[in-house]
């Protein structure tokens, strides 16, 4: 260090000043760097994974809006609002084919084997639940309300709770 101490003060600052540049440099190609990985990575995930989430979440909330409205459908009638049952029951077919547009529009963005697998039983199951649930809105409309309801509220719940939605996080 006595190599230091016998520089002139202009050279001491021009070293210590050389050094910090040389850091400044350093830190500043490092950052740029990360940045242009964090960025590369962010637009691979804007296009594949963040259209992919929207499309299953609107797929979801399809599939509850409907299993919502097959409940308010089967009430309605039980309450003898015909009228009303028969706007539930349009709205109900409604959401049902955003269901249909739903899981056609998420198929196609599925480039996964696995996740297409996983696509795959969910859409058997809504299939299965559908299958258990959908005659039950026969028998609320010939006024077996009591069956009706156990049938779209308890087993269906049981149907979508257990088949449906356990396959949410996999895909």
């Amino acid at each position: 260090m006595n190599w230091f101490k016998n520089l002139k003060i202009g050279a001491k600052l021009g070293l210590t000043g050389g050094v910090a540049l040389f850091m400044l440099i350093a830190v500043a190609w490092l950052g740029m760097r990360g940045a242009t990985t964090m960025n590369g990575l962010a637009q691979e995930l804007g296009k594949e994974d963040v259209p992919r989430v929207g499309a299953l979440s609107a797929l979801i909330n399809d599939m509850r809006n409907y299993r919502t409205l097959q409940l308010r459908y089967v009430i309605r009638l039980s309450q003898g609002d015909r009228e009303g049952a028969q706007k539930v029951r349009q709205t109900m077919n409604t959401a049902l084919e955003e269901a249909q547009v739903g899981f056609e529009s998420y198929e196609k963005m599925i480039i996964d084997p696995k996740l297409q697998a996983a696509f795959d039983e969910l859409q058997s199951q809504w299939n299965e639940y559908r299958t258990g649930v959908d005659p039950a809105l026969g028998l609320a409309e010939r006024g077996r309300f009591t069956e009706a309801f156990q049938r779209v509220d308890v087993q269906g719940g049981q149907l979508f709770i257990e088949k449906v939605a356990k396959n949410f996080e996999t895909i």
